[in-house]
């Protein structure tokens, strides 16, 4: 078995650090309501809270990879395209909603 990839990542990652902790305070929400979250998402997600980065990453991890035999690959990528669009429809709504300014 091939050791797991990240195959779907959503983040933040501002660095000006007023707007990062406003970002990293409306993540933290997020993580919060992580349970609701994942229900939505349906699988359970690796929570990376970054508070020396004032950052957050949100990953979900899949099995296999650029290691794994060729043959496997659309299998793969087709669980790499499922999970992206998965956290699409997860978070779009809650990142747009982020009171974010312009860096």
């Amino acid at each position: 078995m091939a050791s797991p990839n990240p195959a779907a990542m959503c983040g933040f990652d501002r660095h000006g650090r007023g707007q990062a902790r406003t970002e990293h305070a409306c993540l933290r929400s997020s993580v919060r309501a992580a349970e609701m979250i994942e229900a939505e998402f349906g699988a359970a997600l690796d929570w990376c809270p970054m508070p020396e980065a004032d950052a957050c990453k949100v990953r979900y991890f899949i099995d296999g990879g650029y290691r794994s035999p060729e043959p496997q690959w659309p299998e793969i990528q087709d669980r790499m395209i499922d999970a992206m669009i998965r956290l699409d429809a997860v978070f779009r709504a809650r990142v747009k909603a982020l009171p974010l300014s312009a860096a």
